[in-house]
């Protein structure tokens, strides 16, 4: 699974509204209202098989939507808003990032949601305002997640500078969970001994590693490192 951030705006003017409409592009077709409510702290908007089917090649991107810490899709981009207004110092509130399967793993639509979630959950963002929204308008099925860095019960903004590594991370433990295919990033899901660890492969473990397998090479044994 690959995990990409889409930066924000550089004048800080990220739209809630213009980001909610294009990532949740054709869920209407589902015949779902917008209004949609649940008890639970989740509402998902799911297209059924029925109606890609008699779509054909003419369904839209979208296949399906789960909103959380929300009341419904419609009123996201408001209910979002209303929150950031509460923290003036946090000048660009919207979070945008995409997960993307490889083309040969088609996942279940609720393994991709709850892959978005584990992955807000180690963001420390589980209780946020956000959008998940799966497309299958490419080979990769994809998931778009919009999520409001403002708390919506304490208005303080999540501290997202290493979130990029967190996300790396986030994403092998899924695979591991899912028994997905193993990408390549920031950290990799390495098999020692027949089990597999994430082991985090920056520059210095880069540079080490090359005297431990030098080690491993010519002694046949395993090096302290491994």
């Amino acid at each position: 699974m690959i995990v990409a951030v889409i930066p924000g705006r550089r004048d800080g003017k990220s739209s809630f509204k213009k980001l909610s409409a294009y990532i949740s592009e054709g869920i209407y077709q589902s015949n779902e209202s917008p209004l949609k409510t649940s008890w639970d702290y989740l509402t998902q908007y799911i297209t059924k098989e029925s109606v890609l089917n008699a779509l054909d090649d003419k369904v839209e991107k979208t296949i399906a939507v789960e909103v959380g810490n929300l009341e419904s899709l419609k009123t996201a981009p408001h209910e979002m808003r209303a929150v950031a207004a509460r923290n003036i110092r946090q000048k660009d509130p919207v979070y945008h990032y995409i997960l993307s399967w490889p083309e040969k793993e088609r996942p279940a639509t609720q393994d991709m949601f709850g892959a978005a979630r584990n992955n807000l959950k180690a963001l420390g963002m589980a209780d946020h305002q956000y959008i998940v929204a799966i497309h299958a308008d490419t080979d990769n099925l994809h998931a778009h997640i919009e999520v409001n860095r403002v708390h919506p019960k304490t208005y303080k903004a999540a501290r997202l500078e290493w979130a990029h590594a967190t996300l790396h991370k986030a994403a092998r433990e899924c695979e591991l969970m899912y028994g997905w295919s193993h990408d390549k990033g920031i950290y990799e899901v390495l098999d020692v001994n027949g089990k597999k660890h994430i082991v985090r492969m920056d520059t210095d473990i880069a540079r080490s590693r090359g005297a431990a397998n030098r080690y491993e090479t010519w002694s046949g044994e395993q090096s302290l490192e491994s």
